[in-house]
């Protein structure tokens, strides 16, 4: 059987969160945006801190990149 895959491409660049009005906002690559209420955001970054590290266990990472700074994130 021939399947035609695309290949997953990880962004590499990190999202970055906000507050408006009361609410978080997260902007993320190829123009992702999301609004959250302070406990949906608060669920959704220990998620992904979790997958984070998960993902870290799985794969070898390179020394000194900056995903090495995972776990001492907040």
């Amino acid at each position: 059987m021939n399947e035609n895959r695309t290949a997953i491409q990880p962004c590499a660049q990190p999202g970055r969160a906000s507050v408006e009005d009361g609410f978080v906002l997260l902007d993320g690559p190829d123009g992702v945006a999301v609004t959250m209420t302070a406990d949906a955001a608060a669920q959704t970054a220990e998620s992904l801190r979790q997958a984070a590290l998960q993902a870290k266990e799985e794969q070898p990472s390179e020394a000194g990149s900056d995903e090495d700074q995972v776990e001492a994130s907040p």
